[in-house]
């Protein structure tokens, strides 16, 4: 096979290649697109303690180490 002859193959397994990762792009979003119009729960919120929360655990955590070293 001539060097001309094998890039004409490799750009062909290129182009294959491409519609073959389009195809799949399209896939995840139809799939996403049918997922969120299904879904209507909302998300839930995660517990995070709140600035004034962190706030006294560090202050209890202080008093405490404080207490234990007299």
């Amino acid at each position: 096979m001539s060097k001309m002859k094998l890039l004409l193959d490799v750009i062909g397994d290129l182009r294959s290649l491409a519609d073959s990762l389009q195809a799949v792009a399209d896939a995840v979003a139809e799939n996403d697109a049918s997922t969120e119009m299904t879904t209507t729960k909302e998300p839930e919120e995660k517990s995070r303690p709140t600035a004034a929360a962190k706030k006294n655990t560090a202050k209890k955590t202080v008093k405490a180490d404080t207490e234990k070293s007299l």
